[in-house]
């Protein structure tokens, strides 16, 4: 279970570290970005939103 987790938590920070707009605070702050916005995490993983 652990090394699924693992696995996806490596895929998720694959997706969210070539962010095109950049930041301040690094991954730590586009994890929470990701975290909290639908609109964010929709522009990253590709999807539509209508937010």
């Amino acid at each position: 279970m652990t090394r699924a987790l693992t696995v996806l938590k490596h895929i998720t920070l694959n997706l969210i570290r070539p962010d095109p707009v950049p930041r301040k605070g690094g991954i730590k702050v586009r994890r929470l970005i990701a975290a909290t916005s639908d609109v964010y995490r929709a522009q990253r993983f590709g999807l539509f939103s209508y937010a």
